[in-house]
């Protein structure tokens, strides 16, 4: 077979954690491309980051208005049998390019089976499950094995087994088959072959002869001993699946330690032979809800497959929410975002979580106290009180930081269209916390200046402590990112050659709404983000964070050298073209103008510029 060779491209950068470009090092990459050798130290960002990074994203797919009302148009035009082998359509997740998977390592299906149809038999080394999540009367047969599939019953089968599948009714039946080829296609350990066109038996017992052997609670054969890789039971049915989750939560209420959480119980589907999951690539669970139940927000390295079996609710993943409903599918891709918040309440502020329209306390003063928590990743992820407000009043993300950075001229577009050179080093100059104002709060105009200005930042949230960091600990210690409008008062900016008098006046500095990490964004802890300003619904300011000449692991590398960065220590990273004073005439700001500050996939800033 002719295989197509893709070119191998080594990325030039002048960043900090590279060496420096020279002529001979331009000649070693181009030996380095000829012979298809990739150095690491141009790659361990992208092979080795900090955090998962998934490709998939969150997404649902409706079961009564698409995909079964599909799926029944798919049995009327489309046959079984060899070629397709199944009536299967795939979830394909949007964040994939295309590929029929659900997430990077899971294949999810509907499969329609008409009545009196059969489905060829064959087998592969994909492990597969299939859940019915409605209907009856058809048998899957393994093996030659026939073993009936049922309402809510969920039917595992480990690779490389022979299976058909025939429908003994007079209506036809869907289910969900899941599958983990993405992750044995990475792999390249995928074999396939057919078997006859009708399944070996028409038999259709009441229970599957692994069901004799097996389903019985906490016995087993003294013939099968040895432990196997996957399960050999090849059904798990509804009415043990339902009277394991009652009897959870009829504990829970006589006061025992049940449930996973208050009104939250659950399962999981194991093999007998070994007590763990019951395929080696796969995990399965059932869960269910009492009715106002919410659980505590969780994030798992993995990515999940839910199905609604019955019932109605509302469901956040990441920035997502929905209701969803009986037979609705949704994918939570692994390590989910972490959006956290300083919230103003009536003894101070604490800090909180944001999951949609969900606030969960994370009992700490804010999210600089928070930062400074060993473990706060863990304590920001995990559950806590669920504050039921319906507009959070957000205050100024860190409060108290003990330093705030400001960087001057550090667009690389906006330093060439002036005619200046490209600086060698940052322009710094700092900012102090009574400058802070929240997300919403007004900007107080200061009577003293007449040249009150604007300039959207990103800004850099550190967390952790470091000191003379490499390029690895500079980036290792951004917890997160922000947005700023470093509010500037020009005519006393420019008195001296010092900028700090134009650039601390009290209460004029937005930051907020939220803290993102690193992980939920383009580019990590160097991001690619749209940043953008709007004065009186007029845009002036647009650009990429990606065209920082220093970028945020330059800066608290560079920083760090100078001082001892700490948890909650503030870095903006300076602002594009498009400031008040370079205007012709300048414009500023004025009594009741309303400054928006955005920086996709971080937030909004609004506030309106106030007589002090």
């Amino acid at each position: 077979m002719a295989v197509t060779e893709k070119l191998i491209s080594i990325p030039r950068s002048d960043a900090p954690d590279q060496p420096e470009a020279t002529s001979e090092l331009a000649k070693l990459y181009e030996e380095f491309e000829h012979e298809r050798l990739i150095p690491l130290w141009t790659e361990i960002g992208n092979l080795m980051p900090a955090r998962p990074q998934s490709a998939a994203v969150p997404h649902v797919w409706r079961w009564r208005d698409s995909l079964l009302p599909m799926a029944r148009k798919a049995g009327e035009l489309v046959p079984v049998g060899r070629g397709g082998e199944r009536r299967a359509i795939a979830l394909a997740n949007p964040g994939l390019g295309g590929a029929p998977f659900a997430t990077p390592t899971l294949w999810a299906a509907i499969q329609y089976l008409n009545p009196h149809e059969d489905a060829p038999v064959h087998r592969h080394t994909q492990n597969a499950f299939r859940f019915v999540v409605e209907g009856e009367g058809v048998w899957t047969v393994v093996n030659g094995d026939p073993v009936a599939m049922r309402r809510g019953d969920f039917l595992p089968q480990a690779g490389w087994n022979w299976h058909g599948h025939h429908n003994v009714s007079d209506r036809p039946m869907a289910w969900i088959d899941g599958l983990d080829i993405p992750f044995q296609q990475y792999a390249g350990s995928t074999f396939f072959e057919f078997g006859s066109d009708e399944v070996p038996t028409r038999e259709a017992p009441e229970l599957s002869r692994s069901e004799r052997l097996w389903a019985h609670p906490g016995l087993r054969p003294l013939t099968q001993l040895q432990p196997t890789p996957a399960t050999p039971l090849l059904a798990y049915r509804w009415e043990h699946t339902d009277r394991a989750l009652k009897e959870q939560l009829a504990l829970e209420s006589e006061g025992h330690a049940a449930t996973v959480e208050r009104g939250h119980a659950a399962v999981r589907y194991v093999n007998p032979t070994t007590g763990g999951d019951i395929m080696p690539t796969l995990r399965t669970e059932f869960h269910r809800l009492t009715p106002g139940t919410q659980t505590a927000r969780r994030r798992e390295v993995g990515s999940s497959v839910f199905q609604i079996f019955d019932g109605t609710g509302e469901v956040s993943v990441g920035d997502q929410t929905w209701i969803v409903d009986h037979g609705d599918l949704f994918v939570v891709p692994s390590w989910q975002p972490l959006v956290v918040a300083t919230l103003r309440t009536e003894g101070g502020t604490t800090a909180v979580r944001l999951d949609g329209d969900a606030v969960i306390d994370l009992r700490a003063p804010d999210v600089g106290a928070l930062l400074a928590e060993r473990d706060w990743r863990e304590r920001a992820a995990a559950g806590g009180t669920v504050l039921h407000l319906s507009e959070p009043d957000l205050a100024t993300l860190v409060p108290h930081p003990g330093k705030v950075f400001c960087v001057g001229l550090n667009y690389r577009n906006h330093i060439l269209e002036m005619g200046r050179e490209l600086p060698e080093y940052p322009t710094v100059f700092a900012k102090y916390e009574e400058a802070l104002i929240g997300p919403r709060d007004d900007i107080a105009l200061a009577p003293e200046s007449d040249a009150v200005d604007w300039e959207a930042e990103l800004v850099v949230v550190v967390g952790d402590t470091v000191r003379r960091a490499d390029a690895n600990a500079a980036g290792a210690a951004i917890a997160g990112f922000s947005v700023m409008n470093d509010i500037t008062m020009r005519d006393w900016q420019y008195r001296s050659p010092m900028w700090l008098q134009g650039k601390t006046f009290e209460g004029t500095t937005p930051v907020g709404p939220v803290m993102v990490t690193p992980d939920e964004l383009p580019g990590d802890v160097r991001p690619a983000l749209d940043l953008r300003c709007e004065v009186d619904g007029e845009v002036v300011q647009e650009a990429s964070t990606a065209d920082l000449v220093f970028d945020p692991v330059a800066l608290v590398a560079y920083l760090s050298i100078i001082i001892t960065l700490r948890p909650g220590d503030l870095i903006a990273t300076g602002t594009p073209g498009g400031v008040g004073h370079a205007r012709k005439p300048p414009c500023y700001l004025k009594d009741g103008s309303v400054v928006v500050t955005t920086i996709s996939g971080i937030g909004r800033l609004e506030n309106t510029a106030c007589l002090a």
